[in-house]
């Protein structure tokens, strides 16, 4: 028997892949505030996608990342895990009434991200590398 290869066939299955990734993911979402490194933002791609993280916010940028840097960047995982450029705050505080937020920094009140419940629906925001979280976040 002759095996036979068809890109449609492909097609569908890859489509039916992905849909399968994106059931049961995390209640778990990130902001990326103001991140202008694309290594840095492919390198949190790659790990949304390990943990199934339910959607990556891009947030504060100044122009639009090359997408294909990006996907190269964070090894193709942009098409997996889902994501949107945001630059309207008022869509951010609109998640405030569903996510409880956390902050990724050190301060003299940090807690311990292990102690965090990430069953229950939760946002971390992830400042930019050279200033932190923006003020309005």
């Amino acid at each position: 028997m002759e095996f036979q290869h068809t890109f449609k066939d492909d097609k569908k299955e890859i489509s039916k892949d992905i849909l399968k990734l994106n059931e049961n993911r995390l209640p778990l979402i990130l902001i990326l505030d103001g991140l202008t490194d694309i290594g840095n933002v492919g390198s949190i791609f790659r790990i949304a996608d390990a943990l199934k993280v339910e959607k990556v916010y891009i947030y504060n940028y100044s122009k639009e990342f090359n997408k294909k840097l990006l996907q190269r960047k964070s090894r193709s995982t942009i098409k997996y895990v889902p994501f949107e450029y945001v630059n309207n705050f008022d869509i951010l505080i609109k998640l405030k009434n569903n996510y409880k937020f956390y902050v990724l920094d050190k301060t003299n009140k940090s807690i311990d991200y292990n102690k965090v419940n990430y069953t229950e629906n939760v946002c971390v925001v992830i400042g930019s590398e050279n200033y932190g979280v923006s003020q309005e976040l």
